[in-house]
């Protein structure tokens, strides 16, 4: 998957960032989420009605609970 969406990390096993062409950073996921489409539609919707504005987060937040490690 490639995606500029913070939100559908948790889903992959493995996360790229690149920059200006470059892979500055690489993050494994060791418990990747299962994707339910329909629930994240209704995540989405809901977040869309409630006016959700701001900067997403990056994955910062994932290594922070643990979710991740970071791979050197």
């Amino acid at each position: 998957m490639v995606t500029h969406n913070p939100d559908l990390e948790c889903y992959a096993d493995r996360v790229l960032y690149v920059a200006d062409g470059q892979f500055v950073r690489e993050v494994r996921n060791a418990t990747p989420s299962a994707l339910d489409f329909d629930a994240y539609n209704r995540y989405l919707d809901e977040r869309e009605r409630a006016g959700t504005q701001g900067e997403e987060p990056d994955s910062a937040h994932m290594q922070a609970r643990g979710e991740v490690d970071p791979v050197a």
